[in-house]
């Protein structure tokens, strides 16, 4: 949507004596809004013959059938986690009547100005809770749904984080292991900063000593990690002996390091990850990890949108989906 347009519908709400939100409901035929505030909203915009091109189009009900997957800046599409995501919503966009658009990764602006007007609902991965053109899409009055996300007001498609992490670590100290170490993800992730939460928890109630220079900031980053690891386990300091991980790239490329360093694993350490991509079983030592249900999350995304699309009132504004500890070959009880 154009600055133009932006201001027209504030006057428009000005005039009607409505929130902007809902003169982008009315324009976006929303449901649950009232017939006389419609009304009224669709008498100001005909009175006054604010932008004809565009009120107009969005007063006739016409819709694109489109539905857009937006992903963060610096985004690997490569990764399992995006790829089995993606085959979640093209199966659920197979046997539906609508398409599915992926723009390339560009700003704020370019997507308001050149994608927002071409979709009718918008599926974001993993976004970060200050993404703009999530509130510009629902100042449009277009439906968005997030997966491994929070952001308010926005149905959400997700894991319960917290009992995922206490999931592997009460399988850690079961182990034997009192002196767990963890890689964190992007923190500015809400998901990544609750695993990190949660994995402090979990040592504090298990009487466990938090040391600062075991937790690590991965950023999700392979490069990073590594360097890290090898870091960490320099020199003399006093080293865990079970890395936790909060994705698998992140914990084979913990792996990675530690063999470089002549560090065994599982025999000298144990690593696990959190996500279980497809290479994780094929890794050596194969990851223990936990399990997210990525292709479900695809799917439940796009049915979401469609059903918002249509006007149709969600079950649950949250959609939270099982985890499973996946115990493989890098973990190891200390005896």
């Amino acid at each position: 949507m154009t600055n133009v347009n932006k201001k027209q519908i504030r006057k428009v709400a000005e005039k009607a004596g409505v929130s902007v939100a809902t003169v982008s409901r009315v324009l976006n035929n929303y449901p649950f809004v009232k017939d006389e505030t419609r009304a009224r909203v669709t008498d100001v915009i005909k009175k006054y013959n604010y932008s004809p091109s565009y009120f107009g189009r969005a007063l006739s009900k016409k819709r694109s059938e489109n539905i857009c997957l937006v992903i963060p800046m610096n985004f690997s599409t490569d990764s399992q986690y995006f790829m089995d995501i993606l085959r979640g919503m093209t199966e659920a966009i197979a046997v539906s009547s609508y398409n599915l658009l992926f723009p390339p990764v560009c700003s704020d602006e370019h997507f308001m100005q050149n994608v927002a007007d071409k979709i009718d609902s918008a599926v974001f991965m993993a976004p970060p809770v200050n993404d703009k053109k999530i509130s510009l899409l629902k100042e449009a009055g277009k439906p968005v749904v997030v997966i491994n996300s929070r952001i308010e007001d926005a149905p959400r498609i997700d894991i319960n984080n917290r009992k995922a992490v206490r999931k592997m670590m009460n399988y850690l100290i079961k182990l034997g292991h009192n002196k767990i170490g963890l890689i964190a993800g992007y923190l500015k992730s809400p998901n990544a900063a609750e695993r990190l939460d949660e994995y402090k928890k979990t040592l504090y109630e298990n009487n466990l000593q938090l040391k600062k220079e075991w937790v690590l900031n991965g950023d999700y980053e392979t490069k990073k990690t590594y360097k890290k690891v090898r870091n960490l386990f320099s020199g003399g300091k006093e080293k865990p002996t079970a890395l936790f991980a909060c994705n698998d790239t992140m914990a084979i490329s913990a792996i990675k390091a530690l063999k470089d360093s002549k560090i065994r694993v599982p025999e000298d350490i144990t690593v696990t990850g959190f996500d279980d991509i497809f290479i994780a079983r094929y890794t050596s030592p194969s990851l223990t990890t936990i399990k997210q249900p990525f292709i479900d999350m695809g799917s439940k995304a796009v049915e979401s949108a469609i059903a918002l699309m249509n006007n149709k009132k969600l079950d649950s504004e949250e959609i939270i989906l099982d985890t499973k500890l996946i115990v493989r070959q890098s973990s190891k009880e200390i005896k």
